[in-house]
């Protein structure tokens, strides 16, 4: 995502958006941190949802507000409203390309 550097708002991580509290995100975390340890590596949202400490419809609202918070900073999007981002949220989704990893 071209994202603009200079913009003082940053993206920021799931955390922030779901609906739970601090403490819950940090045995998340540590949950997380375990199962890398094991060679399992999971986004922190799907720990929660599988520990069931968040439902699926927190963790989708969540997602989809980080979504928009990260379409707003990226420049290729600047010139949308609101309303025209909130409409493009439902039309994209995010991929994770492992380092070194090819993606055209």
């Amino acid at each position: 995502m071209n994202v603009d550097h200079n913009a003082s708002e940053r993206p920021k991580k799931i955390g922030y958006y779901l609906a739970c509290d601090i403490d819950l995100i940090s045995q998340g975390l540590s949950l997380q941190n375990t199962l890398a340890s094991r060679g399992t590596n999971k986004r922190l949202g799907e720990v929660l949802l599988e520990s069931q400490a968040i439902s699926q419809d927190s963790l989708n609202e969540a997602i989809h507000r980080q979504r928009l918070d990260r379409l707003k900073i990226c420049r290729l999007f600047s010139g949308l409203t609101d309303d025209e981002l909130v409409g493009f949220c439902d039309l994209v989704q995010e991929k994770s390309v492992a380092v070194g990893e090819d993606f055209i």
